[in-house]
């Protein structure tokens, strides 16, 4: 069976499917991360995430910031008490194309 929209959400870019697969129906989500990269790359070459006091370490997707509150069960990465587990996200190198400073976060 062919993959059919349930949602589109244009302020998050986030597309929700969903397809039948034998007995199980199963629910796809796809965000278009393609230019986020090079964002980052550009503010980290352009002042390294730096403005004044504030630093911003990384720009998350949205498609992952879910992912990750999944992966926890259901509480957000971006808690105080996730903060390990969301540092370890942005200094691997599976994510690290998000990071707006060089070094580890």
């Amino acid at each position: 069976m062919k993959k059919r929209i349930i949602s589109k959400s244009e302020d998050s870019g986030i597309t929700s499917y969903f397809k039948k697969q034998g007995d199980q129906i199963i629910v796809e989500n796809h965000q278009d991360t393609s230019g986020h990269a090079q964002v980052c790359k550009e503010l980290r070459e352009k002042n390294n995430g730096a403005s004044g006091d504030f630093h911003l370490l990384a720009s998350i997707p949205k498609i992952f910031i879910n992912k990750w509150t999944q992966e926890l069960g259901g509480a957000s990465p971006l808690k105080k008490e996730n903060r390990d587990f969301l540092i370890a996200k942005i200094n691997s190198s599976e994510f690290s194309d998000f990071k707006t400073t060089n070094g580890r976060a």
